[in-house]
């Protein structure tokens, strides 16, 4: 059982495809073996939400989310 891995948070810059303009997203990894844990709680296409508590970010299931396998 994987209960816990350690990432980064990546910038990614593109550009926007109407101004031109950098424009940037962010993304945190997470391992394979993390992710196929019986234990993980998120299937691919949940909606999510994700909120700061002081120094912490906690994602849970959006209230009426929905899964998809189209991920």
């Amino acid at each position: 059982m994987v209960s816990y891995t350690q990432t980064k948070l990546y910038k990614v810059e593109s550009k926007s495809t109407t101004t031109g303009r950098p424009t940037y997203r962010h993304t945190i990894f997470l391992e394979k073996a993390f992710v196929e844990d019986s234990s993980f709680p998120f299937k691919p296409g949940d909606n999510l939400m994700v909120r700061i508590d002081k120094d912490r970010l906690i994602i849970t299931k959006a209230e009426g989310s929905v899964t998809t396998n189209d991920m």
